[in-house]
């Protein structure tokens, strides 16, 4: 399958060796073995465009007119491009980021640019990919939803965060148990993540031990529940 690409060229996106208009579609180059694409506000996947904040990953900031191999690796699956990061999957169902960073979209647990596709975890399970301004959202084979950046959830509430969480975590976690008695075991948990600041968390009965500090939205135990904090631990519940 070969690319055919048009539109506004300023940094070179449309990949045909130039920054001028294009007005009606043309082929770029004379490759016919393209499995999939994806276009950012400056730059496409699979790469060329502007290089700004590394979002094209391969390992420079300055702009591409043409098509650049990233890495060696052929073993892709699909990519996503937003306006100033990139996401893509590989075939082993990895994740991978580069690009900017500024609220914790890469999902890494940092803030640093990066200017070449790191991987991101160690999860094998990932399905779908799709990059927005400043926020990440992955979906899972599992079809669980996860999200990491800055953004807006569906009950009107702001967040941030720079690592990937699960997004049913931000509504309800309920506690289910069968594994340990501690509260930062993510196995006794309903989504299978820790609750965060978003959660509204829900005991129902046994006694769990917090053993470490903790946030939640809201907490609500059960009078069969019993939630004993340990080791100078606090939770802070925000309602």
């Amino acid at each position: 399958m070969g690319i055919g690409r048009w539109g506004e060229n300023y940094y070179g996106q449309t990949g045909d060796g130039t920054t001028m208009f294009v007005v009606t579609p043309k082929q770029i180059g004379v490759d016919a073995n393209w499995a999939t694409i994806a276009a950012g506000f400056y730059h496409s996947l699979a790469i060329w465009g502007e290089g700004a904040f590394g979002k094209l990953g391969n390992g420079a900031t300055s702009n591409n007119l043409i098509p650049v191999k990233i890495g060696d690796g052929n073993n892709w699956h699909s990519v996503s491009a937003s306006p100033f990061h990139s996401l893509a999957l590989k075939n082993d169902g990895t994740l991978w980021a580069c690009g900017r960073n500024a609220y914790g979209e890469i999902g890494d647990g940092t803030r640093t640019e990066k200017d070449t596709f790191i991987k991101i975890g160690n999860d094998t399970n990932w399905k779908y990919i799709l990059s927005g301004n400043g926020i990440s959202n992955c979906l899972k084979k599992n079809n669980t939803l996860w999200v990491c950046g800055a953004g807006l959830l569906g009950n009107g509430e702001n967040f941030t965060t720079d690592t990937l969480i699960q997004i049913n975590s931000f509504f309800s976690n309920t506690w289910v148990g069968g594994v340990s008695d501690l509260w930062n075991n993510p196995e006794n948990w309903s989504c299978k993540c820790l609750p965060n600041e978003y959660s509204n968390v829900l005991i129902k009965k046994e006694t769990i031990y917090l053993n470490q500090n903790a946030g939640v939205n809201s907490l609500k135990l059960y009078p069969s529940a019993n939630l004993t904090i340990i080791n100078g631990s606090f939770l802070n519940i925000q309602h």
